[in-house]
């Protein structure tokens, strides 16, 4: 990988071996580098019946089907291993995210404090630290969250119900997440 971005870079990850656009934009006042992309600024609202596509195989549910799709890869028995750490991943853009965390390559910096992230969504989240920006709204009592799992957790609460129960422990759970980490850490 080469050692300083460039404007509309294109990036070949040996690791890999895929190959990735990167679109930056130099700051005229400083050396540093932000995303192109910025915030669209529309709020974005959980509504009930918007997880449809649920997965067969975990008690994952998708609002897109080709996020569905994508997820399923992760049930195959094709695994793809990190040559830092020998970690087992289930996909080839876990992977990739993952290898990020090794390279030490932060394309994304917060022009609020400095914080540099590998990946635009970590960035994003935590741009809305300082900003204040909460575009997630619950559809039942309007209460506002800035990340989306948070909204998630938020919104499971209004049915009352833990519906997500450790077969090894009985301990229950809001949302899936949650027990999928309870397993790891637990069992």
């Amino acid at each position: 990988m080469r050692d300083s971005p460039t404007p509309d870079a294109e990036w070949i990850c040996e690791a890999v071996d895929v190959e990735v656009k990167v679109e930056i934009t130099e700051p005229s006042d400083t050396n540093t580098f932000s995303p192109k992309k910025k915030f669209r600024g529309k709020s974005k609202t959980l509504m009930k019946n918007t997880y449809r596509y649920p997965c067969s195989q975990c008690s994952k549910v998708f609002a897109h089907k080709n996020s569905l799709t994508r997820h399923q890869t992760s049930h195959t028995d094709e695994k793809f291993i990190c040559m830092f750490c020998n970690k087992i991943l289930s996909t080839r853009d876990t992977l990739i995210r993952h290898v990020k965390a090794h390279t030490g390559l932060k394309r994304y910096q917060c022009k609020h404090c400095g914080n540099q992230y590998t990946s635009s969504t970590s960035y994003s989240s935590h741009v809305r630290k300082h900003t204040g920006e909460r575009p997630y709204k619950c559809p039942e009592c309007k209460e506002t969250f800035s990340l989306p799992s948070s909204l998630e957790r938020h919104v499971a609460k209004h049915s009352g119900t833990k519906a997500f129960v450790c077969d090894l422990c009985e301990a229950s759970f809001w949302v899936p997440d949650d027990l999928r980490c309870h397993v790891n850490r637990v069992h």
